[in-house]
């Protein structure tokens, strides 16, 4: 397992101080009155505290947890955090477990943080000797961000709950929580859609469909819907061939997200989470993806159109981090051509090549052709 700093802990807790609090009362009554039932009484509650510190402290000294690598989630789905648990006693199970994650809140210079709908726990109810199980903490995201893990502890109160002890793990990490994708229409990156979600037709421009003229060998980052499968399967285990179609060059789809200081924090978000939809309908059908981000706030991206496996992951991301009005902020992001958070000259002409562009702003989405159009920002908005 990996090598991560333990700390053994004996935190104070409710229970452990009404019991010591009852004890010294049923003590003072003993020798007070000289009563052997008390004594008898405050004997047994003595040895319930020292079999509840021996037999926890023994479980615990033979305990290991190590957390899994987390994968990265979406906005509004289920993260599931999972840890190994590993009992390395050969005669004692485990039993009573808590695995307790601790979520560092603190702001981070130029990011956005995701906010979770409940606490990270898992409970491991029995480990036998000498073996492990896999357990898991199930949370769901409420918004899109980077989760920070500052480290995760094993607490135990068992057998009779009395005593707690904890083994906390100083193992500091991080995960992003990707925007869902929410109200575009995957037609629109073929070509299809003649409107937009604001009512505004649009032209596009670019080629539906290609003539596959024949194979080639399977690259890294190929989708799997180009793979020729019984081509693939009469070559023999671990050959892959795909379709090469009869032009060389893909599609490419370009994704420009405009935002302002007056657009509502829903608005924003929104927003996002339509150039998220719009980036992955683009590589489900095997476009290659480019992203402009330009704010109000200084913040902003010019990615060009790739081929590049994982580039649209990262693009994403991109979104997922994008920091609004009142995240801590840092240095500005200067984008070439940019002024004034609006886009000009060279970079229109770039945005002119593509075979489709998807303009997104405070008012919806809308698909431009050939003719980059950029809208017009309204003189008012509805504030944060």
């Amino acid at each position: 397992m990996d090598q991560v700093k333990i700390k053994r802990r004996y935190p104070v807790h409710g229970v452990f101080v009404v019991y010591t609090f009852v004890v010294v009362l049923v003590a003072v009554g003993a020798f007070n009155a000289n009563n052997n039932l008390l004594y008898w009484l405050f004997g047994l509650a003595l040895g319930l505290l020292l079999v509840s510190g021996v037999v926890s402290g023994t479980m615990m000294m033979a305990l290991r947890v190590r957390r899994e690598v987390i994968q990265p989630g979406v906005a509004g789905e289920v993260l599931r955090v999972r840890y190994t648990v590993k009992n390395t006693s050969r005669f004692m199970p485990v039993m009573g477990v808590s695995i307790i994650e601790m979520v560092d809140t603190s702001a981070r210079p130029g990011t956005h943080r995701c906010v979770l709908d409940a606490p990270v726990r898992a409970e491991v109810l029995h480990v036998p000797a000498r073996s492990s199980v896999v357990v898991e903490a199930v949370v769901r995201p409420r918004g899109r961000g980077l989760l920070a893990f500052g480290g995760y502890g094993a607490a135990t109160t068992f057998p009779f709950g009395i005593i707690k002890k904890t083994l906390w793990h100083e193992a500091p990490t991080s995960v992003i929580i990707q925007p869902a994708s929410m109200e575009i229409d995957a037609d629109a990156v073929r070509g299809r859609a003649g409107r937009s979600s604001g009512g505004q037709a649009g032209r596009v421009v670019g080629r539906e469909g290609h003539e596959h003229v024949g194979l080639r060998d399977y690259a890294p980052g190929d989708p799997a819907k180009i793979v020729a499968w019984k081509a693939s399967a009469r070559l023999g285990r671990g050959e892959l061939r795909v379709k090469q179609g009869a032009t060389g060059t893909a599609r490419k789809l370009w994704v420009r997200l405009r935002l302002e200081d007056g657009d509502s924090a829903e608005v924003v978000e929104r927003a996002i989470g339509q150039a998220a939809g719009f980036l992955r309908a683009g590589v489900r059908q095997s476009m290659r993806v480019g992203l402009s981000i330009s704010t109000g706030w200084g913040r902003g991206l010019d990615a060009p159109p790739g081929g590049q496996a994982g580039r649209s992951a990262a693009l994403v991301n991109e979104l997922a981090l994008l920091p609004v009005r009142g995240d801590v902020g840092g240095q500005a992001v200067r984008i070439p051509g940019e002024q004034g958070g609006h886009r000009q000259g060279g970079l229109l002409s770039r945005l002119g090549s593509a075979d489709v562009i998807i303009d997104i702003d405070a008012k919806g989405w809308r698909v431009v052709g050939d003719v980059v159009r950029v809208p017009e920002v309204p003189a008012g908005r509805a504030g944060a």
